[in-house]
């Protein structure tokens, strides 16, 4: 549900709270796309940008290598919301990918 939380950050900046809290509200994968399904953000705004990796995310989840990466870029994409610039998009995405990595290493009593 991560990608979830960042898509919906982004649709709160922009003002599309009603999508955004039918997103955040969303407790089931085919909820989340039904959220979304009628975005009329430009696709190459970093709403329409991020709701494209949400949709991309969930359709993945059969590779969740993919979907991990679809994740990252939906996050590196809303931290660009309020700052354009590729240093902001590749720490988000670093952060996310760090994210991820803990969350793995906790999962399988990894310690190092």
């Amino acid at each position: 549900w991560r990608v979830r939380d960042h898509v919906t950050g982004v649709l709160d900046e922009v003002g599309d709270a009603t999508r955004a809290g039918r997103l955040g509200a969303a407790d089931r994968l085919d909820d989340a796309l039904a959220a979304v399904a009628s975005s009329e953000h430009d696709p190459t705004s970093a709403a329409g940008v991020a709701v494209a990796q949400l949709v991309d995310a969930i359709n993945d989840l059969a590779n969740p290598i993919v979907a991990c990466h679809d994740a990252a870029r939906a996050a590196g994409h809303a931290a660009t919301i309020t700052e354009r610039s590729i240093n902001v998009y590749k720490a988000a995405f670093a952060a996310e990918r760090l994210a991820q990595s803990r969350w793995i290493a906790d999962q399988l009593n990894l310690t190092g």
